[in-house]
Parts: C-alpha cells; sequence; structure tokens
C-alpha cells in the first residue's frame, strides 16, 4: 500500500512523494529558482517577496505561452481548476477530510486558552521560545525554502525506508515518554499539592483553644 499524508489532496501527495519525477522536478527547480533570484537580489522584506512572486509567475507563463504560439507547438496545459473554479462537490469532499485536524486544532486552543493545563502550556510556550530564538538567525523566505526541500525529502525518504523509520521512532518515543514521566514526578505533580497548601487556612491560638474546648473564638471588641 503506497504511503500518503492524510490530509493533502492526491496530486500534491504524487509530487511530495516523487510518483511523477518529471513534474516533482520542475516544481522543486521552480522554487529553488525562485528562492536564489529572491535571496541574491531582492530586500527581506516579506511583502516584496509576495509581490516578485507574482510578477515572476506572470512573467514565465507569458514567455512560454508566447514561444509555443510562435514555434507552433501546443501551448502548456493550464489546470482546469484555474479555468472552472472548484466544484461543490471537490470543495465538500475537501472540507470533510480536514474537519478533523480543524477540530484537534481548535481543541488545543481551547485548552491553551483556558490556562487549566500546565504541562500543555509548558510544553507549548517552550516551543514556542525554541521557535522564535531559531527564527532570529533566518529570514522568512529562508524558512520557506527549508520547508520546501524537507517536504520535497522527507516523505519520499519515509516511503523508502519506512520499517526502519518506524523503528526509530518508537525508540525515541518511548524515551520521550521515560524523560516526560520524570519531568512530570518532578516539578508538575508538585504544582497541585503546593496550590492545596497555599488555600488551607492557617489556625489562630484563639481557634485552636476554641476547636479543643468546643466553644467558638471570642471576637475582639
Amino acid at each position: 500500500m503506497a504511503v500518503a499524508i492524510p490530509f493533502l489532496p492526491p496530486h500534491v501527495n504524487d509530487l511530495l512523494f516523487w510518483r511523477d519525477p518529471v513534474a516533482s522536478g520542475k516544481v522543486l527547480a521552480s522554487v529553488v529558482g525562485v528562492w536564489l533570484l529572491f535571496s541574491g537580489v531582492l530586500p527581506h522584506s516579506l511583502f516584496s517577496y509576495l509581490l516578485v512572486t507574482f510578477l515572476f509567475v506572470s512573467a514565465v507563463f507569458l514567455l512560454v505561452q508566447s514561444a509555443m504560439g510562435y514555434l507552433g507547438r501546443d501551448l502548456v496545459k493550464i489546470p482546469a481548476v484555474f479555468k472552472e473554479g472548484i466544484s461543490e462537490s471537490a470543495a465538500k469532499d475537501l472540507v470533510s477530510r480536514n474537519i478533523p485536524y480543524v477540530n484537534k486544532a481548535l481543541s488545543f486552543i481551547g485548552k491553551l486558552a483556558s490556562g487549566k493545563d500546565v504541562k500543555l502550556s509548558a510544553a507549548t510556550g517552550a516551543g514556542l521560545f525554541v521557535a522564535a530564538y531559531i527564527m532570529r538567525f533566518i529570514s522568512v523566505l529562508t524558512f520557506a525554502f527549508v520547508v520546501v526541500l524537507l517536504a520535497f525529502s522527507l516523505p519520499k525518504a519515509y516511503e523508502l525506508k519506512k520499517d526502519e523509520v518506524d523503528r526509530v521512532v518508537a525508540q525515541l518515543l518511548s524515551k520521550v515518554k521515560e524523560l516526560y514521566a520524570k519531568v512530570e514526578d518532578a516539578v508538575f505533580k508538585k504544582a497541585p499539592k503546593a496550590q492545596a497548601q497555599a488555600q488551607v487556612p492557617q489556625s489562630t491560638p484563639a481557634a485552636a483553644a476554641a476547636a479543643v474546648t468546643g466553644q467558638e473564638p471570642k471576637k475582639a471588641l
């Protein structure tokens, strides 16, 4: 059975898993070319990246289609979705396939916003801190480029070495669970006890004497 990423459309899975090497190579080469152009020529501005991306894509299509017409060859086929749009059935299928992931994300945000899950808040805070620290040293364009490279390499590598990767991941998860259990015993389980002790009212000498004699303590005038 072929490996696939569940929340992605079939044609995107085909690109990432290199089931059509020519198409995958073209897409990856285009991404590398755009990254080299932008990183070497343009200033580091996300808005300028977006504008020049549209400019670059429109110029390439104009030149290619004009060249094909001049040479008497068939024009480059444009996907039907750009002509006809998305059908209602395709939109419903896309939404239905992604609803479980959207619900998981909303549930995660709800737990995080409630502030009741100390472990989740601590783990999220640590992850955001590490991500923010790493992003200090790379630009948005470089980060996007690295993500694309990983998307075009990791799925195929996993498909080729699925058994070995699953075994290594299982071992790593086991080690992480052991470490997390130690941290939980050392830190998180002490927090409720400390809160409970802080909420217990301290008894005064008068209250202690009243508890022994069975009389209510006298109020000071």
